[in-house]
């Protein structure tokens, strides 16, 4: 995308912010400007990028929401030169927000028939071999280990951090060990690297990050729709949550 952003693509990386204050902070960081004595950081950051033609990866956004919404709708409002590409767990809800989901990797749906040509060409297990051959080049799938590799990519729904987690295992229990230790999952999936996040080093950690980011109002509503072993409906979620004694329900869904 550098030919369309003559002035360069610049990472905003919002995963150690501890305040909503320090947000502009981390922007002014990513993009070299100092603040000036006697005036908003933020007003010096409009003027640094009023003429530019650039793109901010804000990265991370989830848990300042209201701060990274309000300072991309200020840059966005009074730059015209800039785009932002912004990662977030929900949608900034600014003016002109496109909203992409990212998937998860493709990964096999049905592990039996398919042989190591047609394994070894999905995503997740591209990745699930890449984990093991970092320390020790060469792993790669055989027509042994195949069914074992893309049936735990399968199980673990393509996701990433899930892969690259339980993958770390292929050394210690071998590819057919960590497919029988699926069920035990938070288990498994422990062991990331001790320089990573915490969120980003268990998937018990990821969890709990996202739930704690919940509002009373939408752990409520999480606890409750736990109660459907499928998929459900508007209306489903109407008859367990909507309650006449606290009012609350379909208002967390937004």
């Amino acid at each position: 995308m550098l030919p369309e952003h003559p002035e360069g693509v610049w990472l905003v990386d919002l995963s150690a912010v501890t305040s909503a204050a320090l947000v502009p902070q981390a922007l002014a960081t990513a993009l070299g400007v100092r603040e000036q004595a006697g005036r908003p950081h933020l007003d010096t950051l409009i003027d640094h990028l009023g003429g530019c033609r650039l793109l901010l990866v804000v990265d991370n956004c989830e848990h300042v929401l209201d701060a990274a919404a309000a300072l991309v709708h200020r840059v966005l409002t009074a730059c015209s030169g800039v785009r932002v590409l912004a990662t977030s767990r929900e949608p900034l809800r600014v003016p002109g927000e496109l909203r992409y989901r990212v998937p998860s990797l493709p990964h096999p749906d049905v592990v039996a028939g398919e042989g190591l040509p047609t394994v070894t060409g999905y995503d997740a297990v591209r990745l699930f071999l890449d984990v093991p051959g970092r320390w020790r080049p060469g792993f790669q799938a055989t027509e042994r280990n195949a069914a074992a590799i893309a049936g735990s990519a399968r199980g673990l729904d393509g996701i990433p951090l899930a892969i690259e987690l339980a993958a770390g295992w292929t050394h210690t229990i071998g590819v057919e060990g960590i497919l029988e230790r699926l069920e035990d999952r938070f288990s498994l999936l422990a062991g990331g690297p001790r320089t990573a996040a915490p969120r980003q080093q268990a998937i018990a950690a990821t969890i709990d990050w996202s739930h704690d980011l919940l509002s009373p109002a939408e752990r409520m509503l999480f606890r409750r729709i736990g109660v459907f072993a499928g998929g459900f409906g508007l209306s489903d979620v109407e008859r367990v949550c909507l309650d006449a004694r606290d009012g609350a329900g379909v208002d967390a869904l937004g």
